[in-house]
């Protein structure tokens, strides 16, 4: 089975190849909205809302997917959003100061998955780290779950110029399996890229398109 958690590039999307799983986030990260549109820099978005990634995935030729905020949803007991890509539908959500990814083209997450903790104090690096268990439901199957997520201030380059970004670090055990899914947020932009691991394996990368 592969698990694609993707953003669509945050939710969860799943093959019928057995003993293989991607978690990818794309479709599904880009749901960090409040009421009407986010109030979080991180994930600033509103219904109608798109943004294009350039894409490699497993063994497909590199190509281009644009995420699309369709509709208001409710999560975790707030209002979220709902996104939709190539690999299907997200739902996501701002709470307080957490974005949490839940549904998935393919499965459910319970409870939501933090993919950043805002909420938690950082240390005197910037650094904060978070803990989640649960489960993740894929074809049926319910498969429990644990996850640290750590998010730190990390410098990259995002086209002719460094910026300043959010990192996130997602590291997901399950079945004897660790998958790791890094997203780097820019404030007033969004997720501008994205990476997912299984073991050492580079699963999905997903980088944002000038606007």
């Amino acid at each position: 089975m592969t698990i694609e958690l993707s953003l669509s590039v945050l939710g969860i999307y799943c093959h019928s190849m057995p003993r293989h799983c991607t978690w990818i986030v794309l479709a599904g990260t880009m749901a960090a909205l409040g009421c009407g549109g986010s109030q979080h820099a991180e994930m600033p978005l509103k219904v109608g809302e798109a943004f294009t990634y350039e894409v490699v995935s497993g063994m497909a030729a590199k190509h281009v997917d644009t995420i699309r905020v369709v509709g208001a949803v409710p999560l975790a007991g707030v209002s979220g959003f709902e996104l939709k890509g190539d690999l299907g539908v997200s739902t996501f959500a701002w709470r307080k100061g957490e974005l949490l990814v839940g549904n998935g083209p393919y499965g459910h997450i319970e409870p939501p998955l933090p993919l950043l903790d805002l909420d938690v104090k950082p240390d005197k690096e910037g650094v904060r780290t978070h803990t989640w268990a649960g489960t993740i439901t894929t074809v049926g199957k319910p498969m429990v779950a644990e996850a640290t997520v750590r998010t730190d201030p990390d410098k990259i380059q995002f086209g002719s110029h460094a910026v300043t970004t959010l990192h996130s670090t997602v590291v997901i055990t399950m079945e004897k399996r660790t998958i790791t899914l890094e997203s780097w947020f820019l404030p007033g932009t969004g997720m501008i890229k994205q990476q997912q691991r299984t073991g050492t394996q580079l699963n999905y990368a997903a980088t944002l398109l000038a606007q």
